[in-house]
């Protein structure tokens, strides 16, 4: 399919890039045992050491914007999904994608 990026300059993105294919593989190994946190990743591409591709996640929250507007994201999650954020059920606060209303 089509996808909106961004293109990032001033920034190395080889480190996102790793991070996000780890978070990829255990969410595929957690998946294998019967775990679905229901992670959803976006793609990063880092085409130098100073510049790289950022795919544009759209009605989505950045991790900064939730702490100024909520102050715990646990807040965030309850406003987004109540039914799915009682202390209990810890897994599915984890689950939630960050998009907006």
């Amino acid at each position: 399919g089509t996808h909106t990026v961004l293109l990032k300059t001033s920034q190395d993105l080889r480190r996102d890039q790793l991070v996000l294919s780890l978070i990829e593989l255990m969410d595929m190994l957690l998946k294998r045992e019967g775990v679905d946190l229901k992670i959803i990743t976006y793609r990063v591409t880092a085409t130098s050491h100073e510049q790289g591709l950022v795919q544009w996640v759209p009605d989505s929250y950045d991790l900064q914007r939730i702490l100024d507007e909520y102050g715990d994201i646990r807040l965030f999650f309850h406003a987004h999904n109540p039914k799915n954020c009682e202390p209990h059920n810890t897994t599915s606060a984890a689950s939630l994608s960050l998009k907006g209303p």
